[in-house]
């Protein structure tokens, strides 16, 4: 099954928008500070039980345990565990700061609450039965947090961004249960239609370009029915799809980075800030490692 990744990111996305969006009233009120980390508790909170009620709760729990699923999905999951745990840990960082916080003890909760978080996921499948506890899934939350440390340290490194896309795609009908029956289904669990993007400023290449204009390089993998095959068994029916290849594809494409866009005004650096993670679409060029090169004249 799809890694939970992309359900955990959507619940702390609208929990977090919702926190952010009485940051002026919170200032006005000179308490922001301390309802900003009572809040932030209670979404944690909320967002562990969303979760639990959404994806753990149909399954049967049992004892802790680990398994390995380095090889699934050709990545995918990983890669979505880094950018995940990234972007929450940049937002608690920005928003903590615009509630009043310090640099220094901004970029500490960027740290500690997003390794809580993720953590305590990775906790709870070690106790469900469809899944276990996975190092490598650990391991990729604990990247994604040191990326957006190092960028918090390092301002040449917050020249870079991490995005997500979006592409429709017609494997979804083949196994609608795993890989989602409509569109919001797909969009957070079908890695067929995802794609992965780091975001990097041209300025770097000539100081005349744009800072907001981006080169951007992404990754993602087609043809993928199943964490490691397109084999699987239903009761007592087989499916057997393996004439599908499986294959992974890198892409090339423009960007914006909306965050250097000098529009003044909290509202949209906060609107930057909370959608910092989405691709501006543009036309790609990708490269597939089993069917060679393709031309998107949109990349969504």
């Amino acid at each position: 099954m799809p890694d939970k990744k992309i359900v955990v990111f959507l619940v702390f996305l609208i929990c977090q928008t919702i926190q952010a969006q009485s940051i002026d009233s919170l200032k006005q009120a000179k308490r922001h500070r301390g309802v900003y980390l009572t809040t932030t508790l209670s979404m944690y909170t909320v967002s562990n039980i969303a979760l639990y009620k959404t994806w753990y709760e149909p399954y049967s729990t049992g004892k802790f345990h680990t398994f390995n699923d380095q090889k699934e999905w050709l990545g995918m999951d990983k890669t979505g565990h880094f950018i995940t745990s990234w972007w929450i840990s940049s937002f608690i960082k920005e928003t903590a700061e615009m509630s009043g916080f310090d640099h220094r003890q901004a970029k500490w909760m960027g740290i500690i609450y997003p390794t809580v978080f993720m953590t305590s996921v990775e906790v709870m499948d070690g106790f469900s039965d469809g899944w276990g506890f996975s190092t490598a899934d650990l391991l990729a939350n604990f990247s994604g947090i040191g990326f957006a440390y190092l960028q918090s340290e390092a301002p040449f490194f917050d020249q870079f961004n991490l995005k997500y896309s979006w592409n429709p795609g017609e494997l979804a009908q083949h196994r609608p249960s795993l890989l989602g029956r409509n569109v919001p289904e797909r969009m957070l669990k079908n890695y067929n239609e995802q794609t992965y993007w780091l975001s990097v400023p041209l300025s770097l290449v000539h100081k005349k370009i744009p800072n907001w204009l981006c080169i951007s390089l992404g990754y993602g993998a087609n043809g993928m029915l199943g964490a490691k095959t397109n084999v699987w068994q239903d009761g007592n029916q087989l499916f057997n799809y393996s004439m599908i290849e499986r294959e992974r594809q890198f892409s090339l494409s423009l960007d914006l980075d909306l965050r250097k866009i000098k529009i003044k005004g909290k509202a949209w650096k906060l609107f930057t800030s909370t959608f910092r993670w989405l691709k501006i679409p543009a036309p790609a060029l990708h490269f597939n490692s089993k069917s060679g090169w393709e031309f998107s004249p949109i990349q969504w």
